[in-house]
């Protein structure tokens, strides 16, 4: 947690509330985003036990990155990797996303939340609304044809993740399509660049 927040200190040239938000919506999006594409893609969800993850910065895009090499992956009883030893077989989709929003949010983004609220005193609404907009965000970005519709895929996934995520982005419609957006503050104003 320090070594992140050093770095987004460094980085954007913020102080450490600022650095907190700035660090967690790349940390938010990196966690989110193969357990939300494995699910709105192949119905395969990878779950990030906060034990097993393995957490790195960068000085390269994406900054925060994730190895979840040795997690578990529920998937449906009809999915041929069922048989593999590290899936974890349950009923039905729904079931898919209560275990993404028990390992991902209850567990492990609720205690990054506390962790970066208590060290900072940043938001933790704040927080989560980095949390919605990377819930939302690469069900938006999926290419055509990949999901039935981009937006009601978005919105399955924002009311799955519960009441912390929920209500705090918008999807609307914008030039280029649909769009997130937030309903809290991202505090990028008050870098120096």
């Amino acid at each position: 947690l320090r070594a992140l927040l050093d770095d987004a200190a460094r980085r954007w040239d913020v102080g450490p509330h600022a650095a907190a938000a700035l660090a967690f919506k790349g940390y938010a999006w990196a966690v989110t985003l193969p357990v939300l594409v494995g699910w709105a893609r192949h119905r395969r969800v990878p779950v990030p036990e906060t034990d097993r993850i393995r957490v790195g910065i960068s000085s390269d895009m994406p900054y925060v990155r994730f190895d979840l090499a040795d997690a578990a992956v529920a998937v449906l009883p009809d999915d041929p990797a069922a048989a593999h030893p590290a899936a974890l077989v349950v009923r039905d989709p729904a079931d898919l996303l209560g275990i993404a929003k028990a390992a991902l949010v209850d567990d492990h983004l609720a205690a990054v939340v506390a962790a970066l609220h208590g060290a900072t005193r940043v938001g933790e609404r704040l927080l989560w609304g980095k949390v919605a907009e990377a819930v939302a965000q690469p069900a938006l970005l999926i290419p055509d044809g990949t999901v039935a519709d981009r937006v009601a895929t978005a919105r399955t996934l924002l009311n799955s993740f519960g009441e912390r995520v929920r209500g705090l982005v918008d999807l609307v419609e914008g030039p280029g399509g649909p769009r997130v957006r937030r309903r809290t503050c991202c505090l990028w104003f008050t870098a120096a660049d």
